[in-house]
């Protein structure tokens, strides 16, 4: 029997001094986080709040009460993979005719229950070793908790490779998905998400605790955000949130379903999502962030009110955290979106005091617009030229930029133009090259530069601008090739504007404009087809007095 087996003189000397620090030793392993079976509802992982990156490795609830037997052993692992029940203080003796393989696995276990794993560790390698013919569970055990000894102690590559060997090697059993939990948690850590996905998915149809296959569920789901597979990450979360009776995970879930639908463009569905989490959320930190997000979802989808009141119950959660700012700009929003200019104008300066550096530019943005949506167009300039200035890298600088040269623009700068240039060099694939060149070739006109302002027209009608400014585009053109005598020019921009655009309210100025020019080609037989054209189908067209003149001087001469 093992206590009366005689300990070799080193041996009996490690065990002592390690037994005089045993009391360190329990305290130690008592405050080491479990990673695996959430108990405490309010200690769960909670989601990221913004998709996706970085992964946190996974990190589940610490127990409140033992694990019930037959459950194997990890007493001291830490949060996030099944947690077997903790090995009694002291091991029973064996049986009177015990074997010599059950005498070294109850030595092992000795050591493993007192929590000494660097003692335990070898221990289970000499039984494994000795005894290859051990029975299945007992061998099943010690490699499990040869892998949990190992991981205590910081030996990362030997703890999965006794997790390793038992997968391989053993295909039924309790211990399976544990040891399956266990090898998804150390792929996490090391995001490596492909082989993680693998392990948690076997986990979360091996594991018996109902809690544990839950949290391999939502890491699966975790990790497939990472592959870049939302849809079957979507598909896992709401697996997760269907799923009844005691679901810690059911909340992180729904908060990371909401985020996947909303950056998938499915904003009202994700919106339904923010919503029922807010109402039903019983973490408070989790609560708060999903009304922050469905109050910024109102406001994006035209509903500011709602928007307002989601937003201000957050603020009223003390567990708002990094939010809080967030949300105060959220305000800011509402009264912009409801046409409050001037109360954002008020409001704004305060913001700016309570909110962190990052968010900044923001706010001074919504100031800006509020500003320019009040005709204050030097006003607007001078903050978007601040937000340039102090923030230059921010995504509120690049639009502070363009919305820049619309406020000069509306200004009258005399400027313009060469600031239009400018942009255009500096930015050649920003997205609203299109509509700053139109406003160049508007900035021309204005300053009767047709001859510049049509080439320039020419530039963008067959661009990604709006069908009716391609239209205006094209008219244009052909309108300033009139105002230079130059009538073929004008005679190809028109019949192009009249083939493409036969619908628009254009037209019957660009019958006229074609007529005119055909007169000075002395195409006059084009030119009548054109007034006929337009007193026909255009009756109280306002170009009707000028069709019936210039007819009646082609007739009469």
């Amino acid at each position: 029997m093992l206590r009366n087996r005689p300990f070799p003189g080193l041996l009996k000397a490690a065990i002592l001094m390690k037994a005089a620090g045993l009391l360190l030793a329990v305290s130690v392993s008592a405050q080491e986080i479990r990673r695996a079976e959430p108990v405490n509802p309010d200690d769960i992982p909670t989601a990221r709040a913004v998709p996706v990156e970085p992964f946190e490795s996974p990190t589940p609830v610490p127990e409140t009460t033992p694990a019930p037997e037959p459950t194997p052993d990890t007493t001291g692992a830490d949060t996030n993979a099944p947690q077997p029940p903790q090995a009694p203080e002291a091991p029973p003796p064996p049986p009177p005719q015990a074997t010599a393989d059950q005498v070294q696995l109850e030595y092992a276990n000795g050591f493993y229950s007192r929590g000494e794993v660097d003692l335990a560790a070898p221990e289970y390698e000499k039984y494994l070793s000795l005894y290859p013919d051990a029975p299945l569970l007992d061998r099943e055990s010690a490699l499990f908790r040869l892998g949990e000894s190992y991981r205590r102690i910081g030996n990362v590559n030997a703890a999965k490779n006794a997790y390793e060997t038992l997968l391989l090697n053993y295909a039924i059993g309790q211990f399976i998905g544990p040891a399956a939990y266990r090898l998804g948690d150390m792929c996490y850590e090391a995001k490596d998400y492909e082989g993680a996905l693998d392990y948690f998915r076997k986990a979360s149809v091996r594991v018996t605790d109902p809690t544990v296959a839950l949290a391999a569920k939502f890491y699966s789901a975790r990790c497939l955000e990472a592959e870049g597979l939302p849809s079957e990450a979507r598909m896992t979360y709401e697996d997760i949130v269907a799923t009844e009776g005691d679901n810690p995970y059911r909340e992180p879930s729904r908060l990371e379903l909401a985020e996947i639908l909303s950056a998938s463009g499915r904003k009202e569905e994700a919106l339904e999502q923010f919503e029922a989490l807010g109402k039903e959320a019983t973490q408070p930190s989790i609560k708060a962030e999903a009304y922050v997000k469905s109050g910024l979802l109102n406001i994006d989808l035209e509903h500011p009110e709602k928007g307002s009141v989601d937003l201000n119950q957050a603020l009223a959660i003390p567990e708002i955290g990094p939010l809080k700012p967030v949300a105060e700009i959220g305000l800011v929003r509402v009264l912009f979106a409801s046409g409050k200019y001037q109360q954002v104008l008020d409001q704004y300066q305060a913001a700016l005091a309570d909110v962190p550096d990052d968010m900044k530019p923001e706010v001074l943005l919504l100031a800006a617009n509020a500003k320019s949506q009040m005709s204050d167009y030097s006003g607007a300039s001078t903050l978007y030229q601040q937000i340039i200035t102090s923030y230059p890298t921010s995504a509120s600088a690049d639009e502070a930029r363009y919305k820049n040269l619309v406020s000069i623009y509306n200004a009258g700068d005399p400027n313009v133009i060469s600031d239009i240039d400018k942009f255009i060099a500096s930015n050649p694939q920003a997205p609203e090259k299109d509509q700053v060149t139109l406003m160049k070739a508007e900035a021309l006109m204005k300053a009767k530069k047709y001859a510049d302002a049509a080439p320039v027209y020419a530039s963008v009608t067959d661009s990604s601008l709006t069908v009716g400014l391609r239209a205006d585009a094209l008219f244009k053109e052909g309108w300033c090739y009139m105002q230079i005598n130059q009538p073929a020019k004008a005679i190809e921009a028109l019949n192009g504007f009249l083939t493409t655009y036969p619908l628009s309210k254009l037209v019957p100025t660009a019958l006229a404009q074609r007529a005119l020019a055909f007169q000075m080609t002395k195409d006059l037989n084009s030119a009548i087809k054109d007034y006929d054209q337009l007193l026909t189908d255009y009756p109280k067209a306002k170009e009707r007095e000028l069709a019936l003149q210039q007819k009646a001087l082609i007739l009469g001469e």
